[in-house]
């Protein structure tokens, strides 16, 4: 009978525990707003030979099965290789054929500095040609459009500064085009004139590298107390928007940034876009992109909390008083909390012609979530559930002044409070449903959906009519999707890694709406 009862609970209350910064996992997504106003925040993509793409700034919100692991991408494969013997780590990129395999080929250097050369092979494209299927698979891994290269640097400078830099090749034959072409130019050297006489391309057939197959970055960062100081050139990086992605100008950039665990965070910084044709690029007030000013400046500020609103304690071993340990390195209790995130950043142009939007605008954002976890992670079946309930909401516009009562439309507190009392043209609301589930031992269930406001709202409705109509599951389960126009949908599993069960996790995901999936190790995330 005593064995039976190994659990205790008890409850605290909001005013017993004091606010603080966003330090649930489940809020961690909400905490990267700042830096993707100022198109500084990364996203885990499968679409790059390292993992990354940077989140757009129209992105509302980052999803948090795909927030960036504390390891580099290529740290993650040769670990695998090293101490797991995995020859290569998997991906699925629709775009690229399917099925694509990632493996460290060079490795240099230890400590204060190394670099690694990652290649991506397009398993699934090869597999599926011509050669392949006469069964001469050896002349298809002989084309090289078929791998992809991904480089990394990393020094360390002076006591403080770091050098960082990453690279990707998108095809290794526009490298080899190149070099060929050379090659016969060179050899036919004496014959160019002839051949040019007689009306015939020297070059005909033989490609250039097209320039958006090669993005990189180059980051310096010095850390001074409390603050962070950044210094990037940006090359043609891949951004993720809210459907598919998009190619960013060449930029430079410099910036200050708060940095620790505080409340109050901020953010100054100076940049110029450096591409000869500057597209599109930022958020418009009301929706779609418009061209950036040249040279801009920009000054943001963010004000984010927590509050625990009841804790439970760890279950303790059988007639002891010791708690059980679970399969994560920090210990797991049942809680309930809600926290939420504001903050404002202003941009002032420094062109003396930019006709796209005004010389001084402004960008808020908000998101409130509510995060509730039951089980401590502890027995091998089902002791762990958690649910992340988020909303993110944002503005953009100029320094107007707002709306006389007459002309202004009725508002709510949210809507005057986002929009600056209609200084502002409010974005669609987003909203984000997260939930986890143990299924066995380490082995954890993930899946997130994300929709427009309208389109959560309406599918609620729908829900609680279905369910007071007493419909069946299957059909409640209709009634929603259909109001799901275009949700973006994410499924995932991770699993702990043994002998350091909690501290080093293999986690899978796919992504439904992007057609990619990705697989990758993590440190210290729980």
């Amino acid at each position: 009978r005593h064995a039976l009862v190994d659990t205790t609970t008890t409850t605290t209350t909001m005013g017993t525990e004091r606010p603080s910064h966003l330090k649930l996992q489940g809020f961690k997504p909400m905490k990267s707003a700042l830096a993707r106003a100022f198109n500084a925040d990364d996203t885990t993509s499968a679409c790059g030979v390292e993992g990354l793409a940077k989140a757009h700034p129209s992105r509302l919100g980052t999803l948090g099965t795909c927030a960036p692991s504390g390891l580099a991408r290529a740290q993650q494969v040769f670990m695998a290789q090293k101490f797991l013997n995995v020859p290569a780590m998997p991906s699925y990129v629709k775009h690229e054929g399917g099925l694509v395999l990632d493996r460290v080929v060079a490795n240099v250097g230890a400590g204060e500095w190394w670099t690694t050369l990652t290649c991506r092979v397009r398993a699934q494209r090869a597999w599926e040609t011509p050669n392949a299927r006469e069964g001469k698979a050896h002349r298809a891994l002989l084309d090289p459009s078929m791998y992809a290269l991904g480089g990394r640097f990393r020094t360390s400078v002076l006591d403080r500064v770091v050098v960082k830099a990453i690279g990707e090749l998108g095809s290794v034959q526009g490298v080899t085009e190149a070099i060929s072409s050379k090659f016969k130019a060179a050899t036919k050297r004496g014959t160019v004139a002839v051949v040019e006489g007689d009306g015939a391309a020297v070059g005909a057939g033989n490609k250039t590298m097209d320039p958006t197959e090669t993005r990189g970055r180059l980051s310096i960062q010095s850390k001074i107390p409390a603050h962070i100081v950044s210094m990037d050139i940006s090359h043609n990086e891949r951004h993720q928007m809210s459907e598919g992605y998009m190619d960013g100008p060449t930029s430079a950039s410099v910036s200050v940034a708060s940095r620790g665990r505080r409340a109050l965070n901020y953010r100054i910084g100076a940049r110029k876009w450096l591409s000869k044709d500057l597209p599109a690029f930022e958020p418009a007030p009301g929706g779609g992109l418009r061209k950036p000013p040249r040279k801009e400046l920009q000054a943001g500020a963010s004000f984010e909390q927590q509050f625990v609103l009841w804790r439970g304690r760890r279950r303790r071993k059988a007639n002891s008083t010791q708690a059980q340990t679970g399969y994560t390195a920090m210990p797991q209790v049942p809680t309930l909390s809600i926290g939420g995130i504001y903050g404002a950043v202003a941009r002032k142009s420094l062109d003396d012609d930019y006709s796209s939007g005004r010389s001084v605008d402004f960008q808020n954002f908000g998101s409130i979530a509510v995060h509730a976890q039951a089980g401590s992670f502890s027995r091998p079946l089902l002791d762990f559930t958690s649910i992340n309930l988020r909303i993110d909401a944002a503005g953009v516009g100029g320094s107007s002044r707002p709306l006389d009562a007459e002309n202004q439309k009725p508002m709510s507190l949210a809507d005057r409070f986002i929009t600056m009392d209609g200084r502002l043209k409010a974005n669609p609301l987003s909203v984000t449903l997260s939930l986890g589930q143990q299924l066995i031992g380490p082995l954890r269930l993930r899946a997130e959906v994300r929709a427009s406001g309208g389109e959560a709202l309406n599918a609620t409705r729908a829900g609680i009519s279905a369910i007071k109509a007493r419909k069946r599951l299957n059909e409640v389960t209709e009634s929603v999707t259909k109001q799901l126009l275009s949700p973006e949908v994410i499924y995932g599993v991770d699993c702990a890694l043994p002998p350091v069960l909690g501290s080093a996790r293999v986690v899978a995901w796919y992504n439904v709406t992007r057609r990619e999936g990705f697989a990758e190790m993590r440190l210290f995330d729980l």
